[in-house]
């Protein structure tokens, strides 16, 4: 059997994880899946918790990949609520790293990107309140989750049911971008690999798009604003500057 994959990186979408896989991929100890992109193993296949032969898994890896600290880098597993324990029966050891932004921008930045792609019609405000009744008598959705995917604390509780905390590092897209270098440190070091790479920062799929109107964001930060507190005492993080 193939060597276990070591760590995910499991969220959240649109928080900066693509421009973490590159930053990844340029550490030659780190082994990532072929073409670079998302496997969604562990959300597409309904028997993930029950498998016991994961075959089709590790041939998304090249085994020098596998020989070394392989990765994969898909950020549903946060989000997606049967995941988190299938990955916990996969790997007990597994490593999670997580990063988390503003949830209000967060909302914003994928409804573009999903205009973008073709596959939302709806204006933001439309698109909220249509997620708000599907969610209310189907729960999640995988793509028209604006809201849903912001709610971070259940998300992260979750996680630590599954997860002893000194297997998830936990951060802020801000501070990947602001302080770029010690947290590639950090996160090199939590990995078990050499922290001493200088890996360039680099941004990956930047969008310029108009502002969020500001009665969306009123309204959003009504929605996510006790969630932020209820995420700020359980990660003992100050979380004012999304508010």
């Amino acid at each position: 059997m193939a060597d276990l994959i070591n760590f995910v990186v499991a969220g959240a979408q649109k928080s900066g994880t693509t421009a973490l896989r590159f930053f990844l991929s340029q550490h030659p100890e780190i082994g990532l899946v072929r073409g670079g992109g998302e496997t969604h193993f562990f959300n597409r296949h309904v028997d993930a918790a029950q498998r016991s032969d994961y075959t089709e898994y590790h041939a998304m890896y090249t085994d020098q990949a596998l020989a070394a600290c392989t990765g994969d880098v898909t950020p549903y597993y946060l989000y997606g609520e049967p995941c988190i324990p299938s990955i916990q029966r996969y790997n007990p050891d597994m490593k999670i790293i997580v990063l988390l932004r503003n949830p209000i921008l967060r909302a914003y930045s994928q409804w573009i990107m999903e205009r973008e792609m073709g596959r939302e019609t709806r204006s933001f405000m439309v698109a909220l309140l249509h997620e708000a009744r599907y969610f209310s008598t189907h729960g999640q959705h995988p793509v028209f989750s604006y809201v849903q995917r912001g709610f971070y604390d259940a998300q992260i509780a979750r996680l630590y049911k599954h997860f002893p905390r000194e297997n998830c590092f936990i951060l802020r897209t801000s501070d990947l971008w602001q302080n770029h270098s010690t947290v590639m440190s950090q996160i090199f070091k939590f990995l078990g690999v050499s922290d001493q790479l200088h890996i360039q920062r680099q941004r990956k799929h930047t969008r310029n798009y108009s502002p969020m109107p500001d009665v969306s964001r009123r309204l959003l930060y009504c929605v996510f604003c006790n969630d932020i507190a209820r995420l700020e005492n359980r990660l003992q993080w100050d979380l004012s500057s999304w508010r």
